[in-house]
């Protein structure tokens, strides 16, 4: 069975216009800035495009964390990153109402330890990490895996999965 999405990167400013997943903030970025963020090559915005439509129904955007690293690692692996690390860093991830509760937002994330997995054979790489929103996503993310960053706040705490879980995951499918 072929998926019924096709994911391409941003086609032009209008694809997320019309874009609502239920939270306020990130249906205004999709409006206003994810095409912009994706020209400049500040973020790369990847768009789920539903049975042909020319509107997005799903994206994700990523970039490099631009935090300080350093402090936001695992005791047990600070001194390996001695500089600090660079992470993909999930900026924003976000499935149209209509389309929630279909796998859409997993196929995503497990898109992005695909991309984390194949950077890491070329550059060395802390992980992936992301904000998250509030308590049920950092106990979804918790649930597959993702850590909560030590000393971070409890609203929108930074949340990391680190490169050798994302490994064991690609490689043991």
């Amino acid at each position: 069975m072929t998926d019924p999405v096709v994911w391409e990167p941003i086609r032009s400013k209008d694809c997320l216009r019309n874009f609502r997943c239920g939270v306020s903030e990130i249906d205004t970025w999709a409006k206003d800035k994810a095409f912009k963020r994706h020209q400049r090559g500040q973020s790369n915005v990847t768009v789920g495009y539903a049975d042909g439509s020319v509107s997005g129904s799903s994206f994700i955007a990523l970039s490099l964390t631009h935090e300080d690293s350093r402090k936001l690692l695992h005791a047990d692996h600070s001194s390996l990153w001695p500089r600090g690390a660079p992470l993909i860093f999930i900026e924003y991830l976000a499935v149209s109402t209509p389309n929630q509760k279909k796998k859409i937002g997993s196929n995503l994330l497990m898109q992005t330890f695909e991309r984390a997995y194949a950077v890491r054979q070329h550059v060395p790489i802390y992980g992936v990490a992301l904000r998250s929103l509030n308590g049920n996503t950092t106990k979804f993310y918790q649930d597959l895996g993702f850590q909560i960053a030590p000393k971070e706040p409890e609203r929108h705490p930074l949340m990391i999965m680190d490169i050798w879980t994302i490994s064991d995951l690609i490689e043991g499918r």
